[in-house]
């Protein structure tokens, strides 16, 4: 199977920006109302669990499961959060990012 017909077949969804996600490729992960911090991890995905990626290091730490993950549709199309500091509102909002496609080498 080339690497175009596996894009066609295995197509997951889109992340915030409208690039194509695909099982193996990198992502940057922003959820900025549980962590300060961005990280990375690779997509995987079976037919019975969907699509998931690598929990931030700090949840693996807090859980003590090396192992943890996060299911990727619950961190796509994150909605805007609004707290209150310092006599002012604030706006933040998490993202998906496509870092690297799974078919491309170092």
């Amino acid at each position: 199977m080339t690497i175009r017909n596996y894009k066609k077949k295995y197509f997951i969804c889109k992340d915030d920006f409208g690039n194509n996600l695909y099982a193996g490729d990198i992502v940057e992960i922003s959820i900025p109302m549980e962590l300060s911090s961005t990280w990375e991890s690779e997509i995987s995905w079976s037919i019975l669990y969907g699509a998931w990626v690598e929990s931030h290091p700090v949840h693996k730490k807090m859980s003590n499961n090396p192992n943890e993950q996060r299911a990727l549709y619950g961190l796509i199309d994150q909605p805007e959060w609004r707290y209150y500091e310092v006599d002012e509102y604030k706006t933040v909002k998490g993202y998906v990012k496509k870092i690297k496609s799974f078919n491309k080498k170092d």
